[in-house]
């Protein structure tokens, strides 16, 4: 469940999400929520003894998929634009308070 400002819960996947529909600080409350919900679920599975590899690739996963929500929202299909994870995340061995190291990687045709 995602919370909106304390008041709304929200029961969608973050593929559902449009992100790019929302105000600044409601796309800052729905990413923060999907993180926790995110973190909350591999403290879960740890404790249920779920190997540690399966849980790093499992949070990559979920932010995967917001990463994506948010680039596919606001950056047209056909930009030269890619987003390239790197360091633990881009080896999808990302632990539950790590950074997310991103590269924006673009075309850029300069003409002489």
């Amino acid at each position: 469940m995602f919370r909106y400002h304390q008041t709304i819960v929200v029961t969608l996947s973050v593929e559902d999400l449009r992100l790019s529909s929302l105000d600044p600080a409601g796309r800052k409350a729905i990413c923060a929520a999907v993180v926790a919900r995110a973190r909350e679920r591999v403290g879960a599975d740890h404790r249920r003894g779920v190997a540690p590899a399966a849980l790093l690739r499992q949070l990559s996963d979920d932010l995967d998929a917001l990463l994506k929500s948010l680039f596919v929202g606001v950056v047209p299909e056909e930009a030269p634009l890619s987003l390239v994870a790197l360091g633990g995340y881009g080896r999808r061995e990302l632990y539950p308070f790590s950074d997310l190291d991103l590269l924006v990687l673009h075309l850029s045709l300069i003409h002489i």
